[in-house]
């Protein structure tokens, strides 16, 4: 017997030019990598998809591979020359309805030209160029890795509150 297409979903925002997927229980996990977007959606009925989450962020412009594991997802990103380029971002889907970035790390050497991911146990394993790079991904380090990300933000706000205080 030939395959038969069950259902389909489409969305002009959440899921334009999807990289990659992966389906875990009742979810399929996208990447869309030119508009910065991870998105996730319920294939619980196979017939009638739904998008039922998304997350937008500049760590996941060119988003290439992608892992779910547990809690996390697992995003390699090839993205442009700059600051979003060669990069790693792991994005927690605990609640499917709100996937939230927890960390990202930028490696111009070991994740240059990052293609896919696969992780098992605590370590993610990007292919990247000519080379394979290993990544702890132990919860301690994501907690670690989380702390970085928001201290460029937490600083942000305390100079923009500085700044209209007028000190």
């Amino acid at each position: 017997d030939a395959p038969v297409v069950v259902g389909s979903v489409s969305d002009a925002v959440n899921l334009v030019n999807v990289r990659n997927v992966f389906v875990s229980w009742r979810y399929a996990y996208v990447t869309v990598g030119d508009v910065n977007r991870f998105s996730v959606v319920d294939v619980s009925n196979p017939s009638s998809p739904v998008v039922v989450g998304s997350l937008q962020s500049k760590d996941l412009n060119g988003s290439m591979g992608l892992f779910v594991s547990g809690r996390y997802a697992f995003v390699d990103v090839n993205g442009v020359s700059g600051p979003g380029a060669n990069r790693f971002t792991v994005v927690d889907v605990s609640n499917p309805v709100v996937p939230v970035e927890v960390a990202s790390l930028q490696d111009n050497t070991n994740l240059f030209g990052p293609q896919g991911v696969f992780v098992s146990g605590r370590f993610a394993y990007v292919t990247a160029a000519n080379r394979l790079t290993v990544v702890d991904v132990s919860t301690r380090v994501l907690r670690l890795m989380r702390i970085a990300l928001l201290i460029p933000r937490i600083l942000r706000v305390r100079l923009v509150f500085l700044f209209r205080a007028g000190m």
